[in-house]
């Protein structure tokens, strides 16, 4: 199998199941804070979000270039 697509399936086979999992917990534990990184679950999920966005913007780009002659730098 393709590697980047086994691993963009496990990409969404892991945000759904977090989703999944979220979706079950309580508004009190959603917004409690703990000692990480991300100290709150939305907190966690917008990483997630942010850093999803960079990728995709990346790859988008390298899509672009690979047509382009000349790419733009």
């Amino acid at each position: 199998m393709n590697y980047p697509i086994k691993m963009y399936e496990y990409h969404v086979w892991a945000n759904q199941t977090l989703l999944a999992r979220v979706n079950d917990l309580s508004s009190d534990l959603l917004i409690e804070e703990v000692n990480s990184s991300f100290p709150t679950i939305p907190q966690a999920f917008s990483h997630i979000y942010a850093v999803d966005y960079m990728w995709l913007r990346f790859l988008k780009e390298l899509e672009c270039k690979k047509h382009l002659k000349h790419p733009i730098r």
